[in-house]
Order: C-alpha cells, then structure tokens, then sequence
C-alpha cells in the first residue's frame, strides 16, 4: 500500500480522471479551474490520504516568485464602512491597515484597499478578487449599516479585524480588550485610586465583544465592597445619566471609550485630575498631537499597527500552506495594549480632600497608605 505521503500528482490525476496539470492547479487553489473542479479534485486527494509537503510548497511559491520579476500576490483589505471621511477619524481603523500593509509589503505582498460599501460584499466583490488573483482577504470592521458579507470564502483565505464581522466564522486579530482593561485598573490603583468608575456605549461593548466589560467587573468582584463601583452604559448620543450616576457612586477615576465625557465633566464643573482621575481605553498617540480634547490623556495603547501585522502573518501562513476557506478551529491572535501616563491622572499620594468629599453616603473614604 502506498503510504499518503508518497502520493503523487500523477496518481490523483489518473483517480481523477484529469491532467496532472489539473490537480496541480486544483491543489494550489487556482481560480483558473472551476469551483466544482477543484472541489472534486481535492476531494479526491483527501479520500487517497495525500498531504501537501511545506518544504515542497515553500520552494514552489519561491519559484513562482522569481520567475515573474516584479509581481506578487496581492493582499485585499476589505473596507466596508458607508462613509469613508468618517472611517478616516478613527485611528483604531486606519492604524490597523497601515500596520497591515507595512506588514504585507516587508513580506513582499502588494497591498489593495477595496472599498466595498456601494458594490457590497457579495458577487461584484467576488468577482474583482477573481480578476485581480487575490486569495487572500482581511474583512474589515464594520459599522451599523455594512454590507453583510456574502462571498464564496471556500475561494478565499480570510481574516477579520475586529468582532463586529459576527456570523463570519474566521481568525480574528485584534487588541487584547480584556487585558487592557485589567491593565489600567492596576496602574490607576498603583496610583493610589480607590474607587475606579467604568461608563461606556453599549456600540463598544458590542464592538468589544464585553472584553472591557467583562474584565472591569471581574476586578470589581475582588475589590473590597467600598471600593466597588457599578457601570455606567448608555445608547446613542445620550450621555445625560452621567451627572446622576457621578453623584451616587462618587468615582475617583474613570474608565473610558468615550472620550467626549470629557466635554460633559468639564459642562458638570468636575475637574481633572483634581476631582476625577480620567483615562481612555483606546488611546491614539496621533490624536494627542492633533485633537485638544485628546490632549494630555492617559490610558492603553492598543498598539493597533502590530493588531494589523498579525493579521497579514495569519493570512500568509494559511497562504503559503494552500488553506482556503474559513478554518474549522478560528485562531483568535489577541496583542497586548501599554499603558500611557498622562496628566488626566494625578501621581501617587495622599487621597486629596475633595475626593474625600466625594465618598457615597455612608461610606468613608478609604485611606491610601
């Protein structure tokens, strides 16, 4: 019996019923054979027991590479978010592709953002992928009113950028939302805060998968019964629960995504740091640069550009090994944020008299020592 590793092209072509030149494109996943060709041929493969060898399929893709100076697959970035001026605002988007594409380039791929939100996610898409030879898509996040994406991924290697491509069943890479939450709750209690406040849109949560949320509370649950504080969430625009929920469970730090609270604290007279320590969970240095209301912030940097890198290296390696189609067993890559000081948080020290002022009814403010 012959063993699966010394299965032959030759030998699956004549099971087949086809060309060996048949099998190797089937094999290589070429979009010049039909679906129905590859599937059956591939199928063929698989009952015989045929395996591919890295080693072989390294070498070839090399060989590839040489013998057509100047030409190289080509990564798609799949942007489907309606309004691209608004895509363009948020650093946690374009950071994301320009670690990707420099990721993708270092590794001698051409990079191609297609903007899909009028053509959809569906034949047309396909279709420009088929022409252009690219196998090889990351599935961008998408807003509220994106195309659901509906293409043939049994053509395609995939990865998603973020939760909000729910349904599709692919390797995700991303920041590490649960452990940037735990890591600025630690700094801000190495600061001497006690009683550290979470508001967030419930779009975040969604779009976080309640990484944050989930961290936050699982701190919470550790923390001495004084010390804890309940979350604040709320839809849309509507951020009028805040002075309320500022009065009953009086924070001496917050936990933000929102960074437009800001504007409302300094409506309500809080200020900051001396009544209320403010940090932002998805920080952007470009922005402190940029945006006064940015300015001087503390929080996590997700470190998005990395978030990208690993997403084109996810997509390379199932690339180079001929896997097309979503992954029975997704990989989640999860990368870690840092922490950035800043002067919305005060230093270490003695609790200020004000945030002793501050403490609920009934409750004394606890001491740092």
């Amino acid at each position: 019996m012959t063993s699966p590793r010394h299965i032959s092209v030759r030998q699956i072509a004549e099971q087949a019923g086809v060309s060996h030149a048949t099998v190797s494109l089937a094999l290589r996943g070429s979009p010049r054979l039909s679906a129905a060709t590859r599937d059956r041929v591939c199928a063929v493969a698989q009952t015989m027991g045929w395996r591919p060898n890295p080693a072989v399929a390294a070498w070839m893709a090399h060989r590839r590479s040489i013998s057509q100076p100047g030409r190289s697959e080509t990564i798609a970035f799949l942007n489907s978010w309606p309004d691209l001026k608004e895509w363009a605002r948020y650093p946690w988007m374009t950071r994301y592709v320009d670690g990707a594409r420099a990721r993708a380039e270092e590794l001698g791929y051409g990079f191609d953002e297609i903007h899909c939100a009028k053509m959809g996610m569906g034949a047309r898409l396909q279709k420009i992928l088929f022409s252009r030879g690219i196998r090889g898509v990351i599935v961008g996040s998408q807003g509220p009113s994106s195309p659901k994406p509906a293409l043939d991924w049994s053509q395609l290697a995939t990865v998603a950028q973020s939760y909000t491509t729910n349904g599709l069943k692919a390797s995700r890479s991303l920041n590490n939302y649960y452990l940037s939450m735990r890591t600025a709750m630690a700094e801000l209690r190495a600061l001497g805060y006690r009683r550290i406040g979470y508001a967030s849109p419930l779009e975040v949560e969604g779009r976080t998968d309640q990484a944050s949320l989930s961290a936050y509370l699982g701190v919470q649950a550790g923390l001495d019964p004084e010390e804890r504080v309940s979350v604040l969430t709320w839809s849309g625009s509507d951020r009028k629960p805040l002075a309320k929920w500022l009065e009953q469970e009086r924070p001496d730090a917050l936990l933000l995504h929102d960074v437009r609270i800001r504007t409302t604290l300094a409506d309500l007279g809080v200020r900051v740091p001396d009544d209320l320590g403010l940090a932002w969970l998805s920080l952007h240095p470009e922005w402190q640069i940029a945006l006064p209301e940015f300015q001087g912030l503390a929080g996590i940097d997700q470190r998005l550009e990395r978030c990208g890198s690993v997403a084109v290296d996810l997509l390379v390696s199932r690339l180079s090994q001929n896997e097309l189609g979503l992954p029975e067993e997704p990989v989640l890559a999860l990368t870690e944020g840092v922490w950035i000081p800043g002067p919305t948080v005060r230093a270490a020290g003695t609790v200020p008299d004000v945030v002793k002022k501050r403490a609920p009814a009934g409750r004394q403010a606890p001491s740092r020592s």
